[in-house]
């Protein structure tokens, strides 16, 4: 099977780069940002979106940008890259209210108008795989922790104990190369034409994965995010590891680095 993988050098496509190459089941291209133009007559039997802006920031400041660079691109590459099927990793920043299961139910009605930029333009993006590919799978990701991890309060904890967020927010967590497998297998299982919620089972406070890491807080911002993500339908097609054991399990990981 032949797999394409846009943005294979980045936090979350490195992940799926390895999972996917692992075993040599399947021929594993890694596709560049503006890369796609010497693929011309390649058909790939999956194509997997891992590009795209992961900055609010820039959302905030530059929405034009982070609109290209989200939803834009999305058309972009399923018009010049052909493939049977495609998966398209997007966010739980999609949901309107972020801290109900009920709410995040990959049913939920959303209303675009009431989404941040970053929401809203990770929305678009995937309305235009639902418009655009012969088959998808939309992938909505929540926080996750892994190697070249270089932003985002996980990375924040461990690299110097101060946040940006309160320490009594609640986010989920999943390694990035549990995502990897975790398509590897929905794919496998020919989920095309749907959605899924991907991130670890349950929130964790962020005080408590200081805790976890054995790492003193510096400084706590204001703001406290909570989420409560519904992984009910991803539940029942796989195990998914806890936010509390991804963590236990990446702070080790981390620890024996340090050594």
């Amino acid at each position: 099977m032949k797999v394409g993988i846009i943005g294979y050098k980045g936090f979350v496509g490195s992940a799926f780069y390895e999972v996917f190459s692992a075993g040599g089941q399947h021929e594993v291209v890694g596709i560049g940002r503006a890369g796609h133009a010497g693929l011309k007559g390649t058909e790939f039997d999956i194509l997997i979106n891992a590009d795209g802006n992961s900055s609010k920031r820039l959302a905030d400041e530059d929405p034009e940008a982070d609109f290209e660079m989200n939803a834009a691109s999305t058309v972009g590459f399923l018009q010049g890259i052909p493939c049977r099927h495609y998966v398209h990793l997007s966010t739980v920043e999609v949901y309107n209210d972020k801290s109900s299961r009920a709410a995040t139910r990959e049913d939920a009605v959303i209303s675009p108008s009431s989404l941040s930029n970053y929401g809203f333009s990770k929305y678009c993006g995937e309305l235009a795989a639902r418009k655009h590919a012969k088959s998808w799978m939309i992938l909505r990701l929540a926080g996750m922790v892994g190697r070249n991890m270089t932003k985002g309060p996980a990375y924040d904890i461990l690299h110097g104990g101060r946040l940006f967020l309160s320490e009594k927010s609640r986010l989920h967590f999943m390694g990035t190369r549990e995502v990897a497998r975790i398509a590897m297998h929905l794919c496998g299982k020919g989920k095309w034409g749907e959605a899924y919620n991907v991130a670890g089972r349950g929130a964790l406070e962020l005080s408590e994965f200081a805790k976890i890491a054995g790492v003193k807080l510096s400084s706590s911002g204001k703001e406290k995010a909570l989420f409560d993500i519904s992984t009910e339908k991803l539940e029942r097609e796989t195990n998914v590891m806890s936010s509390e054991e991804t963590v236990r399990a990446f702070a080790e990981e981390w620890k024996r680095g340090k050594q």
